[in-house]
């Protein structure tokens, strides 16, 4: 238990607000995929996407302020690899001049497939940290993996444009779940006990830390 001098030195939990910005973006890749919106939404997608990358980071960043070593360095790798990154290059590679690209030799497309697949494998290294916590999220993290690496192939070219659709909706329900986790984390968070039930940890933690995640 924490005394009141610690409490009013932290921050509160961003934990919801990081995940319901992941969820905005999956909802983004998804529309995008199955060829609800074309390239005249460019701007607004890369927008959206642009924004979620500046919420999730500063969740991380608070995370990291309140000591979570896992949530705090997911969320800030999330918001600036995946999401500022993501944002960055595709606006690059949409108005920077064609010309300029081809003098340098840069393909934008395999370039962020490459660092798509490098972020779904830095992921695999979060999975024994996960297992400690609620196994939904886990689950969601595992599943996502190689979605993510689905994608970096498919920006590649060594997957076809026929996986796209399956991506696409595989995406969807990752949205819907990241939709659930974080109004789970804030409602049991904010009541300081289990409402809405999000899995037991796979690998047991005990019941005095398990009570005291949710000062954290």
């Amino acid at each position: 238990m924490m005394n009141n001098d610690q409490i009013k030195s932290q921050w509160a939990n961003p934990g919801a607000v990081g995940l319901w910005a992941l969820g905005i973006v999956l909802m983004v890749l998804w529309a995008d995929l199955i060829g609800l919106i074309d390239s005249k939404s460019a701007p607004i997608i890369l927008g959206w996407i642009f924004v979620a990358g500046i919420a999730q980071t500063l969740c991380g960043i608070i995370e990291l302020r309140n000591g979570s070593l896992l949530t705090g360095n997911m969320l800030t790798a999330f918001g600036l690899f995946f999401m500022f990154g993501l944002s960055i290059c595709q606006t690059l590679s949409l108005y920077v001049p064609v010309w300029f690209l081809q003098k340098v030799g840069a393909a934008p497309s395999t370039l962020l497939g490459i660092v798509v697949c490098y972020l779904a494998v830095m992921l695999i290294f979060f999975l024994p940290l996960l297992a400690r916590g609620p196994s939904l999220l886990f689950w969601t993290i595992l599943v996502a993996i190689p979605v993510i690496f689905g994608l970096g192939l498919l920006d590649i070219g060594i997957i076809g444009k026929g996986f796209q659709t399956i991506l696409g909706w595989i995406i969807f329900i990752l949205a819907l779940d990241v939709l659930y986790l974080g109004g789970a984390e804030l409602i049991n968070m904010g009541l300081q006990k289990h409402v809405m039930p999000m899995g037991k940890p796979l690998i047991g933690i005990s019941r005095q830390s398990h009570s005291e995640s949710y000062h954290a």
